[in-house]
């Protein structure tokens, strides 16, 4: 009898790495997952060490091998955050270290290109905005113009799977997925890097790795780290794509209108489309299924912000979990419902780190308004959590108006989704059912599923979707009528409150 073949899924997120080995029926084997720190070595800087990265996901892999065998993998999958900007020398050796979509130190060069081009024809070619770090040309460019050392040495500018698919292969490439938020490629035209926007730019062409669609096979394993625990030699590693769009994938969304939800340290609501019809309002991107694109209303932070909560409100919360292992966020969850609907009056802008979707302002920072002497922790955890429903809404209601399409219920996956408190305080701000699905990995699925079709385990993305498992718990909006009311009239406030206050900002005192 035929030994089942598996298939190995990496997925390099924000604030952890997770590792998968899933058999072909798409069953998990088994999942390891190390937690790491961003780094922020300077104000408004956000990278992760390259080395920090590799080590973590050989430490899961071994993990995986103490308890099953490697040797029926027979391809690997990636799926990362994006972008997280790596620059790489002619021999792969990593010259910076990950620059990821939160860092704001390429401001300047951010404000320099868009004196230089026209708002309206970058966007006709790249489909996106341009903002610091949410781009990565702008990190590309702070490179060449503040470490020019480093910009002449480099022989590749990629992803953070350019960087895994060199180490583990040693070739450099990058999806299309992926290469849609560098702001030098044609995300609405030809799918190609754009030598009209390099130029322009300043950006060497040559510096952009080739580009593959995320089924496509970018090399054969030759990592002797990765072989010693068991994984064999030469099988075919496939380049992936963003982790929002392998979890959407993993989810189904694989036709037009399809949406699902993503939650981690960011937040994103993930639109399936087949033209080319794109809003400014999100970041649009190809799909890791070829031919369809992607609106992704991103938040910069979700599970982020929520940590943050963590560690500057509730030492004793995390104490209290330690003590009785019990996870730090369910813990939290019962403090905010200590509060009530609306947190008694508290809103919360949960801009720590500037926003993306949909104000686009690397400047913004957190708010909470409406304090009073009455106001006690457990209201201000509370306006924490409903702060990114608020946001999520928002981000809704524009993907319903450019659709015309209203969406009843929304699958939501990721570390977030398992929280039944909170995914029960978003149906109810939004006015929408939520699926939890029980398969709240989705990123790592999804880059499984990638490598089983490009190593030719699935005749095609249809197949590996419909072996996906993707049931789970369905939570209706469940409120009052005076609740719906209070939601109301606080999603007014969210909305009016950035507008407001955000002049403030900028001020110099205010600077990232």
């Amino acid at each position: 009898m035929r030994m089942q073949r598996t298939l190995l899924g990496i997925d390099i997120g924000t604030s952890s790495i997770k590792v998968a080995l899933i058999n072909e029926d798409m069953r998990v084997v088994a999942i390891e997952k190390l937690s790491y720190r961003v780094e922020h070595p300077q104000k408004g800087w956000a990278q992760i060490g390259a080395d920090t990265l590799w080590n973590s996901m050989i430490r899961c892999l071994q993990k995986i091998a103490i308890r099953h065998s490697l040797s029926s993998v027979c391809a690997i999958g990636l799926s990362c955050m994006s972008p997280g900007l790596v620059a790489l020398g002619k021999n792969g050796q990593v010259l910076a270290d990950p620059i990821l979509y939160l860092d704001r130190r390429s401001t300047a060069q951010a404000d320099a290109i868009k004196a230089l081009l026209d708002p309206d024809e970058f966007f006709s070619i790249t489909a996106n905005n341009v903002m610091a770090g949410t781009i990565s040309c702008t990190s590309m460019l702070w490179l060449k113009q503040e470490r020019p050392e480093i910009y002449e040495q480099t022989r590749w500018f990629g992803h953070l799977n350019t960087l895994m698919c060199y180490r583990l292969t040693g070739v450099a490439a990058l999806d299309r997925c992926n290469a849609s938020y560098t702001g030098l490629f044609s995300t609405a035209g030809e799918r190609k890097w754009s030598a009209f926007l390099c130029n322009k730019i300043g950006i060497d062409i040559s510096k952009l790795p080739p580009l593959l669609e995320s089924i496509d096979v970018c090399g054969e394993l030759c990592a002797r780290d990765v072989i010693a625990c068991g994984v064999p030699k030469g099988i075919p590693v496939v380049i992936g794509g963003a982790d929002s769009a392998c979890a959407a994938f993993a989810c189904g969304v694989i036709s037009p209108y399809d949406i699902c939800q993503s939650v981690g340290s960011t937040n994103v609501l993930t639109l399936c489309i087949d033209k080319t019809l794109f809003s400014r309002a999100y970041l649009n991107r190809c799909h890791v299924v070829p031919g369809l694109w992607l609106y992704q209303g991103a938040m910069s932070n979700a599970g982020s912000v929520v940590n943050w909560a963590l560690d500057t409100l509730c030492d004793d919360l995390k104490a209290l979990a330690k003590r009785y292992e019990e996870v730090p966020w369910h813990l939290l969850d019962l403090e905010a419902l200590k509060s009530v609907p609306g947190a008694n009056g508290v809103v919360f802008l949960p801009y720590l780190s500037g926003e993306r979707c949909p104000i686009w302002d690397p400047c913004a920072k957190g708010v909470f308004f409406g304090l009073t002497r009455a106001t006690m922790r457990h209201d201000l955890v509370r306006a924490i959590l409903e702060s990114t429903c608020y946001a999520t809404r928002q981000i809704l209601q524009i993907a319903e108006s450019i659709t015309q399409h209203h969406y009843d219920c929304i699958d939501t996956v990721g570390g977030g989704a398992r929280s039944e408190i909170w995914t029960q305080m978003r149906a109810d701000i939004m006015g929408r059912s939520m699926r939890m699905l029980t398969m709240t990995d989705a990123a790592v699925h999804g880059a499984a599923m990638l490598a089983g079709i490009g190593a030719g385990v699935y005749r095609d993305v249809r197949e590996a979707v419909s072996l996906c498992k993707t049931g789970g718990k369905l939570l209706h909006p469940n409120v009052t009528p005076m609740e719906r009311a209070i939601y109301d009239q606080r999603f007014d406030t969210y909305l009016k409150l950035y507008p407001a206050v955000k002049d403030f900002f900028e001020l110099p005192n205010a600077k990232v």
